[in-house]
């Protein structure tokens, strides 16, 4: 989270908007250390949302840069691990639509 902070702080001088989802199961447990992570997201300035279900693992910069794959953006990462950068808004507002379509 530390370095991902540090790649886009320039573009967030930039009125970039930083969007990460992840399980809201994540803060119902005792694991201080994703709580941390979660509250560290937020003082970077990122939009953190919390759901209920399972959801595919990706990051939305600015509604058009979407990092999506099999990285856990809170948890510990294996070498396994991959991401996709796909620059296209059509994408970035599907995944946030499927998302939270039932959520209001």
């Amino acid at each position: 989270i530390h370095e991902f902070a540090d790649l886009v702080k320039e573009r967030q001088a930039e009125d970039v908007t930083v969007t990460v989802v992840t399980y809201e199961e994540s803060i119902r447990t005792d694991n201080v250390r994703r709580l941390k992570l979660i509250q560290d997201m937020r003082d970077y300035g990122f939009n953190v949302k919390l759901i209920e279900d399972s959801c595919l693992k990706y990051c939305v910069i600015d509604s058009y840069v979407v990092w999506y794959g099999s990285i856990n953006y809170l948890g510990k990462t294996d070498t396994e691990d991959n991401a996709m950068r796909i620059h296209d808004k059509g994408i970035a507002e599907n995944l946030l639509y499927q998302t939270f379509r039932d959520k209001t």
